[in-house]
């Protein structure tokens, strides 16, 4: 359902997921939202390689494209002693405004003088903030792109979810954009072996 709302180019909340789940009661709903975030709670560390950049910063602000609320994020941040933040900028506080679509940003530039961003993604974090007129660096991570907390010392692993994984989702993005020139054209996919 996150897939399917994220299609529709709108924010949405963890509620707005689970509003998808029709047979689940209301009960249930609540439930599983209060499960999955203190799975969250519970997993998510600190990015070692941000944690430098997070450091030298003074006036820090968080901007994330994310469906769960910047109380719930700053919530996340001071369990791992990350204090000393202004604002966790979420898009699903924000409706509409994200970092996919630049606008978060904006609404960033007006509120605060922002003057570097860092991030882990290469199109939101990156490429969006410097189009955005905000100078960007992007942090190569060494590990795992994602913040949840596992060990995994399999190489092939690792490469799926440092390399081949984003690859194949900025990929997806790059032709999700090619597919929408051509709307009214049927678009085949076309193997190696001459199949579509």
């Amino acid at each position: 359902y996150e897939i399917y709302l994220n299609s529709l180019n709108k924010n949405y909340t963890i509620v707005d997921i689970y509003n998808n789940f029709s047979e689940l009661s209301e009960k249930e709903k609540i439930k599983a939202i209060n499960i999955e975030k203190n799975l969250l709670k519970l997993n998510m560390i600190p990015n070692k390689e941000g944690i430098e950049y997070f450091v030298k910063c003074d006036n820090k602000i968080c901007i994330s494209d994310m469906y769960l609320s910047g109380n719930f994020l700053q919530e996340i941040l001071e369990i791992n002693k990350l204090n000393g933040i202004k604002e966790v900028m979420v898009s699903c506080d924000y409706n509409g405004k994200s970092k996919r679509n630049k606008m978060l940003y904006k609404v960033a530039l007006s509120k605060y003088n922002i003057t570097k961003h860092y991030g882990d993604a290469l199109r939101s974090d990156y490429i969006n903030a410097v189009l955005s007129g905000i100078k960007a660096k992007r942090i190569k991570q060494k590990g795992r792109r994602f913040l949840l907390n596992y060990d995994n010392e399999n190489y092939y692993f690792n490469i799926g979810v440092n390399v081949f994984g984003p690859m194949m989702y900025e990929f997806n993005l790059w032709l999700e954009e090619q597919i929408s020139h051509h709307s009214n054209s049927n678009v085949l996919f076309l193997t190696r072996e001459g199949y579509y």
